[in-house]
Protein backbone atom coordinates (compact mmCIF):
# COMPACT_ATOMS: atom_id res chain seq x y z
CA UNK A 1 0.00 0.00 0.00
CA UNK A 2 3.38 2.33 0.78
CA UNK A 3 4.50 1.78 -2.09
CA UNK A 4 1.20 2.70 -4.51
CA UNK A 5 0.72 6.02 -1.90
CA UNK A 6 4.75 7.25 -2.73
CA UNK A 7 3.99 5.83 -7.14
CA UNK A 8 1.01 8.03 -6.61
CA UNK A 9 2.47 10.91 -5.07
CA UNK A 10 5.58 10.59 -7.42
CA UNK A 11 2.98 11.32 -10.65
CA UNK A 12 1.40 14.12 -8.84
CA UNK A 13 4.70 15.90 -8.07
CA UNK A 14 5.52 15.10 -12.02
CA UNK A 15 2.84 17.00 -13.07
CA UNK A 16 3.15 19.54 -10.80
CA UNK A 17 6.95 20.68 -12.41
CA UNK A 18 5.57 19.93 -15.59
CA UNK A 19 2.91 22.71 -14.92
CA UNK A 20 5.16 25.21 -13.39
CA UNK A 21 7.71 24.57 -15.69
CA UNK A 22 5.11 25.44 -18.53
CA UNK A 23 3.74 28.52 -16.60
CA UNK A 24 7.10 29.85 -15.93
CA UNK A 25 7.69 29.08 -19.70
CA UNK A 26 4.86 30.98 -21.01
CA UNK A 27 5.42 34.35 -18.29
CA UNK A 28 9.06 34.42 -19.59
CA UNK A 29 8.15 33.79 -23.80
CA UNK A 30 5.83 36.31 -23.70
CA UNK A 31 6.67 39.22 -26.21
CA UNK A 32 6.22 42.58 -24.29
CA UNK A 33 7.30 45.10 -27.14
CA UNK A 34 9.18 48.53 -26.52
CA UNK A 35 6.83 51.56 -26.86
CA UNK A 36 9.37 52.17 -30.53
CA UNK A 37 10.27 49.07 -32.39
CA UNK A 38 12.49 49.21 -35.16
CA UNK A 39 12.54 47.37 -38.19
CA UNK A 40 14.67 46.20 -40.67
CA UNK A 41 13.49 46.78 -44.20
CA UNK A 42 13.39 43.98 -46.72
CA UNK A 43 13.47 43.19 -50.51
CA UNK A 44 13.71 46.27 -52.48
CA UNK A 45 11.69 48.54 -55.01
CA UNK A 46 12.21 51.17 -57.68
CA UNK A 47 9.94 53.73 -54.97
CA UNK A 48 12.64 55.19 -52.78
CA UNK A 49 11.62 57.34 -49.53
CA UNK A 50 13.76 60.12 -48.49
CA UNK A 51 15.17 59.27 -45.19
CA UNK A 52 13.83 62.34 -43.34
CA UNK A 53 10.45 61.88 -44.52
CA UNK A 54 7.81 61.20 -42.15
CA UNK A 55 5.62 58.27 -43.32
CA UNK A 56 2.21 57.22 -41.28
CA UNK A 57 0.72 53.94 -40.69
CA UNK A 58 -2.35 52.79 -39.81
CA UNK A 59 -3.59 49.60 -38.29
CA UNK A 60 -6.74 47.74 -37.04
CA UNK A 61 -6.61 45.29 -34.43
CA UNK A 62 -9.82 43.33 -34.49
CA UNK A 63 -9.62 42.36 -31.09
CA UNK A 64 -10.03 38.66 -31.13
CA UNK A 65 -13.20 39.90 -33.19
CA UNK A 66 -15.09 41.24 -30.08
CA UNK A 67 -13.25 43.18 -27.76
CA UNK A 68 -14.80 46.53 -26.78
CA UNK A 69 -14.52 49.18 -24.55
CA UNK A 70 -15.41 46.67 -21.83
CA UNK A 71 -12.78 43.77 -22.44
CA UNK A 72 -11.33 41.67 -19.80
CA UNK A 73 -9.88 39.03 -21.38
CA UNK A 74 -6.49 37.27 -19.50
CA UNK A 75 -4.14 37.81 -22.36
CA UNK A 76 -4.75 41.23 -21.88
CA UNK A 77 -4.24 41.48 -18.25
CA UNK A 78 -7.97 40.47 -17.01
CA UNK A 79 -9.87 37.68 -15.44
CA UNK A 80 -12.01 36.20 -18.45
CA UNK A 81 -11.54 34.10 -20.95
CA UNK A 82 -14.35 34.61 -23.46
CA UNK A 83 -14.08 38.24 -24.81
CA UNK A 84 -17.79 38.98 -24.75
CA UNK A 85 -21.49 37.14 -24.92
CA UNK A 86 -23.28 36.76 -28.26
CA UNK A 87 -25.42 40.16 -27.96
CA UNK A 88 -22.07 41.83 -27.52
CA UNK A 89 -20.04 40.98 -30.40
CA UNK A 90 -23.37 41.64 -32.47
CA UNK A 91 -23.33 45.20 -31.21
Amino acid sequence: MKKVIRIICVILVMILLVFFALIGFLTADEYNPEDVESLAIEGSTDNKIEKEREITLLTWNLGYGALGDNADFFMDGGKHVYTADKDRVKA
